[in-house]
């Protein structure tokens, strides 16, 4: 791609490759080998809708609001598969940790067994979503709402490097004065996770650039490491919510209950610690 290209040239073949990329990951995901190609799907559509977030004042506001609505419906169907690929991987972790006595040992074995049943289920429920007639036409949709994107008139014909590296400046500085604030005053755990989509966002518009200045690469490195570092806290809270809603269900083995408790008692403490540590 050209660095002088036109705002709305670039923007659109930037966001149907993003798409492809996304849709070829999906023979990978129906095969059932790696959880890293629903990883790679994920990441392709998020880029999508984060840059798509990050230009919303230079683009038709009907228009972006159908194409976030069209890569909305591709992303939903893989949250329950994603979020039980990850658990299955800290029962794991969980278990070297929280295993000193026997009965918690052998309850986190059974839950290990439980999520990896979970997670089998959600994947098949996804492989039929995928082999489906509605997957297919959600592609679709998807392209023609990328393809028919327009853009407000005075971003029409400017340079797409030029444009892009303005939002970045502007929103990069926008990100730090809300952490810092966030920092010192804390917050809601809604509040974190808006402010990790704005980092996404921003580290996905500045990934877009051909050439990035050496400023901006280190902007770029700062904003991955508020990005996992709350990225961490934001999966502590969704499976905090995984392991209530398991505790609470009928004929729970009591050796996973002991087990569901101690974890649950885990991501409070961590979660806790993240807070007094931001005060």
């Amino acid at each position: 791609m050209e660095a002088g290209e036109r705002f709305e040239v670039r923007l659109r073949a930037s966001l149907l490759t993003w798409l492809d990329m996304a849709r070829r990951e999906v023979r990978g995901i129906l095969e059932g080998r790696d959880p890293e190609y629903l990883h790679r799907y994920r990441v392709n559509l998020r880029r999508c809708r984060g840059v798509l977030r990050a230009h919303k004042h230079a683009l038709d506001p009907s228009g972006r609001k159908r194409a976030d609505r069209a890569l909305k419906v591709l992303v939903k169907p893989t949250n329950a598969a994603r979020d039980l690929d990850v658990m299955l991987d800290d029962c794991g972790k969980w278990s070297k940790v929280m295993c000193d006595e026997p009965v918690i040992a052998e309850g986190m074995r059974r839950l290990k067994a439980q999520v990896a049943r979970r997670k089998r289920s959600a994947y098949r429920a996804l492989w039929d979503w995928l082999e489906s007639e509605k997957a297919g036409k959600a592609f679709d949709e998807a392209i023609d709402a990328l393809q028919s994107l327009g853009v407000i008139g005075r971003f029409a014909g400017q340079s797409y490097e030029c444009v892009t590296e303005r939002e970045f400046i502007k929103r990069y500085r926008m990100i730090m004065k809300r952490h810092a604030r966030y920092t010192e005053s804390g917050v809601t755990p809604e509040q974190w996770h808006a402010l990790r989509l704005s980092i996404k966002s921003a580290r996905y518009l500045a990934e877009s650039l051909e050439k990035p200045g050496k400023a901006m690469r280190k902007s770029i490195k700062q904003l991955k490491h508020l990005q996992d570092e709350l990225g961490r806290i934001q999966d502590w809270h969704v499976q905090r919510a995984r392991v209530v809603h398991m505790l609470g269900q009928p004929r729970q083995p009591d050796d996973v209950k002991i087990a569901l408790a101690s974890i649950y008692g885990w991501l409070t403490a961590r979660l806790a610690h993240h807070t007094r540590g931001e005060q």
